[in-house]
């Protein structure tokens, strides 16, 4: 499969490589997984059906006549296959107007905050464009709806020694696997750099191969969660606001993961375990934590990750607004961020999904990633930037984006929330590579100045 997901690297129409990685993704979970069949689990709670058929060879997971028969392991890996690329040659025409269209096919659900894409070599830098990196401007106010959502952390960049693993590159999904001085570490380490913003995951490992974190061992506070109360006290406690990534990357109504790897449950079990979760940080034992948290459904497998291939109509966009209404029912106050995939602003409908009565008004943080692979000088980056940053987007020169390219693009969030203004955060642009040692801390922060040169902030940057 690697060589395979290298080959993508040569495909020049974003549109077919991200489907063509779509296919390969979701292959590559199947054969991930595939040796897990036959395992008995539990004891059965009903009896076996195989369609009147007789059962043989129970032990052979591969014989043709067994109850998990190759058949339909083979005919289960084509349905997914091909509704992946019919899902992909159908979608709607691109989020971002003029953009290169994504993948139409739901993103298959990554570890949490594990990018998809395949490493290739890292884009030069080109000096910024329009001078100086943009203004950081006054620290927000302590406890303030600003502080709680101008989104600054460390997704890719951050090197941190601990005594378990090493050197780590973090990234805003760990700090709960690891040991109480490990955690000091990293708490440690940002503050040293000026991050304000530390994420958690409710369930999460990251155990895909070639990477960092292949076999660090994650964890699952779904079902514990006063250790997760405890965390986030102690996250507060360090001088950070708590980004909780509530594992809604995908489809999926548990009990079980919806990703073996990323351990994430997906959406209809966040939609039936929000109010849970909610509840117990509402009744912590330094009581209610909510007003303090920045809450997420997931990483970047919600929008797009929120669909089922062959589904017609897509329901992605309802269920990124189902979800929405939900938390604000539960938190009317609260503060909710979502995270887009590559090009995909949410939820499809342009600036009218951001107004008055809008899909996405129940949300107050929308984080941006940006493509790994072929950098940061191409429409996905540049369209989204001009809507989401609105009047601060400072247009690259004609030798960097061309001057016909989306000359006005239409600010998505200039309306604002009926809780204040929408904030936006270039979040995840190296990730991928970062924790694969393709890219060099350097080269990181290189792509950051050149974010700052259009318009990010250095307070809002992942």
């Amino acid at each position: 499969m690697a060589g395979l997901y290298d080959a993508l690297a040569k495909i020049t129409d974003l549109e077919l490589r991200q489907a063509l990685k779509q296919i390969l993704d979701q292959v590559g979970k199947l054969q991930g997984q595939v040796g897990a069949i036959g395992t008995l689990t539990k004891p059965l709670g009903s009896a076996l059906d195989a369609s009147g058929n007789l059962l043989q060879n129970l032990q052979d997971p591969v014989n043709p006549q067994d109850a998990v028969n190759l058949q339909t392991l083979r005919r289960e890996i084509e349905r997914i296959v091909v509704g992946s690329a019919q899902t992909a040659a159908g979608r709607p025409a691109p989020f971002v107007p003029g953009a290169p269209a994504a993948p139409g096919a739901p993103a298959p659900t990554p570890p949490p905050a594990g990018p998809v894409a395949p490493p290739t070599p890292v884009t030069p830098f080109v000096p910024p464009p329009s001078g100086p990196p943009a203004p950081a401007g006054p620290p927000p106010s302590p406890g303030s709806r600003d502080a709680a959502c101008m989104v600054n952390c460390s997704m890719q960049g951050l090197t941190v020694t601990t005594g378990q693993y090493g050197n780590l590159p973090y990234y805003e999904a760990i700090i709960s696997w690891l040991n109480a001085a490990d955690r000091q570490a990293c708490y440690t380490a940002k503050k040293a750099i000026g991050n304000t913003h530390c994420g958690i995951v409710l369930s999460g490992q990251y155990a895909s191969s070639g990477q960092a974190y292949t076999n660090i061992p994650g964890k699952d506070l779904s079902q514990d969660l006063g250790t997760l109360s405890t965390l986030i006290i102690e996250i507060i406690t360090a001088g950070f606001v708590p980004i909780l990534f509530l594992a809604g990357d995908g489809i999926g109504a548990g009990p079980g993961y919806n990703d073996p790897l990323g351990w994430t449950y997906g959406w209809q079990w966040l939609m039936n375990n929000l109010g849970r979760v909610v509840a117990a940080l509402q009744t912590s034992s330094n009581g209610d934590l909510t007003n303090q948290i920045l809450f997420s459904p997931g990483f970047d497998g919600v929008f797009y990750g929120w669909g089922v291939p062959g589904e017609v109509p897509d329901l992605q966009p309802s269920r990124v607004q189902q979800f929405g209404a939900l938390f604000r029912s539960l938190l009317p106050n609260g503060y909710l961020a979502i995270e887009h995939g590559i090009g995909t602003i949410p939820v499809g409908g342009g600036p009218a999904d951001y107004n008055a009565g809008g899909p996405m008004r129940n949300y107050d943080v929308i984080l941006s990633e940006f493509d790994p692979w072929a950098g940061l000088h191409v429409d996905s980056c540049w369209q989204v930037a001009g809507r989401l940053l609105g009047p601060a987007w400072r247009r690259p020169p004609p030798s960097d984006m061309p001057p016909a390219d989306d000359p006005n693009p239409p600010f998505y969030l200039q309306a604002g929330t009926p809780r204040g203004q929408y904030y936006t955060c270039g979040f995840e642009f190296d990730t991928y590579n970062w924790v694969r040692n393709k890219v060099s801390a350097a080269d990181v922060v290189n792509h950051r100045q050149y974010l700052q040169s259009l318009g990010y902030s250095s307070r809002i940057l992942g």
